[in-house]
């Protein structure tokens, strides 16, 4: 009885398929429109799906930096990296967290909870909790950096500048214009710089004659931090308007460092920096070298908007660099090198070509094997069915949001 019944639903559905089929078959005009609009609109769903090396993942981590200068392991943990941990500690919904302190610098890495189910509510906790911590730093700590760890924030070029010749101001200002450049680009989210030194003024005291002068060295660096402020001062309100006051005595060039007075009295005598230290302008200590062909240089690293197709994004910025080129003073022409390495774009183009040529040979030997038993119009009909199958994956990714990446493109290939 059960098997008759279970004979009886089988048969049912076998008769509903063949009066589909006998459906399609009387109305030929309703299948061509049908495989029209599909293909065309896979076709247009293909060219404007955003491509991409990796799909979009969100590792619920967050990076916190905070630069310390001049301090020690120990005072960077005391002062900075025990100051956010006991702001982050009371936060719901993190899983744990890992501070690292080193010369200048402490890190902090807070991973979120995989289970939370408003982890951008978390991260604007830590947001507010290391803001509340910085209240607490002291004077010299930099404001942290907080960065949420992504697989969009992976560059997907790089540009080395590198030069043997060409003196390091100069190639820090064309790497700077490159870098300007790259960053009017809607598609670009921002340019990172890897090997390039800020400037900076060394005061090298000279024993000597700061004993003859009765200088100390911490005369030298009160002199000079007094000098180097930049400060605000509150607001001047009235019935018209409102401005900020800002104290501001920065230096712009050597000779203001050089002329600074350490010490003064009622008979005009000055002593200055100049009289007791050797100014010297340079650049800071290198922390990451960067060189090709064994040359020095800077690294430009290119970071795409996250919405962004990454096809387009690499072409554009490879047409400014190309244009970039030609605008180079001639007498650095032949003595600079611009090299665009590490582009992620390569794997996703090579995959994208491998798809194609699967779909186009798959297409053939199907074709070819089904005209030895059919007639050429059967098995060029069934054939086609490898390429509307990929269309309407196409029209498929297009509504559901997904994008053309590795693993994607991965599983087509499998399938073809």
């Amino acid at each position: 009885m059960f098997e008759n019944l279970k004979t009886g639903k089988i048969n049912q559905k076998v008769d509903k398929m063949k009066k589909l089929i006998e459906y399609f078959v009387r109305n030929k005009l309703i299948v061509n429109i049908f495989i029209i609009t599909i293909f065309a609109g896979g076709l247009i769903s293909s060219s404007n799906l955003q491509r991409e090396t990796l799909p979009k993942v969100d590792f619920n981590i967050v990076l916190i930096t905070t630069v310390y200068p001049g301090a020690a392991p120990a005072d960077v943990e005391l002062n900075v990296s025990k100051k956010i941990e006991e702001e982050i500690k009371e936060i719901e919904g993190i899983d744990r967290y890992l501070s690292t302190s080193a010369d200048n610098i402490s890190t902090v890495v807070v991973w979120i909870d995989i289970d939370e189910d408003d982890p951008d509510q978390v991260k604007e906790d830590i947001r507010k909790a290391v803001d509340k911590a910085e209240n607490e730093f002291p004077e010299k700590v930099e404001k942290p950096e907080i960065e949420e760890i992504k697989s969009a924030n992976v560059p997907v070029i790089r540009f080395l500048f590198s030069s043997n010749t060409i003196p390091e101001k100069e190639l820090r200002r064309l790497a700077r214009n490159l870098e300007e450049e790259i960053e009017d680009l809607d598609e670009v989210a921002r340019v990172d710089k890897l090997g390039y030194r800020d400037p900076e003024i060394q005061v090298n005291g000279d024993l000597i004659r700061m004993k003859a002068k009765d200088i100390s060295l911490q005369d030298l660096s009160n002199s000079i931090r007094n000098y180097n402020i930049r400060s605000g001062g509150g607001t001047l309100e009235s019935h018209l308007s409102e401005k900020n006051i800002v104290t501001i005595t920065e230096f712009t060039n050597i000779q203001e460092v050089k002329d600074v007075i350490i010490r003064s009295n009622f008979e005009g005598m000055t002593v200055r920096i100049k009289d007791v230290a050797n100014v010297i302008s340079g650049f800071e200590d290198r922390t990451i070298y960067a060189r090709g062909n064994q040359k020095n240089g800077i690294i430009l690293s290119v970071l795409k908007k996250e919405e962004k197709d990454i096809i387009r994004t690499v072409d554009k910025v490879k047409k400014i660099v190309e244009a970039f080129k030609k605008k180079i003073p001639k007498k650095y022409q032949n003595q600079l090198t611009i090299v665009g390495v590490n582009d992620i774009t390569k794997r996703t183009r090579s995959l994208l070509s491998i798809s194609r040529n699967n779909a186009l040979i798959g297409f053939v030997l199907v074709f070819i094997t089904l005209l030895i038993f059919l007639d050429f119009k059967t098995a060029f009909w069934t054939a086609f069915g490898i390429p509307i199958a990929l269309m309407m994956v196409f029209v498929a990714m297009s509504f559901l949001g997904f994008s053309i990446n590795n693993i994607s493109l991965f599983g087509l290939i499998t399938v073809l």
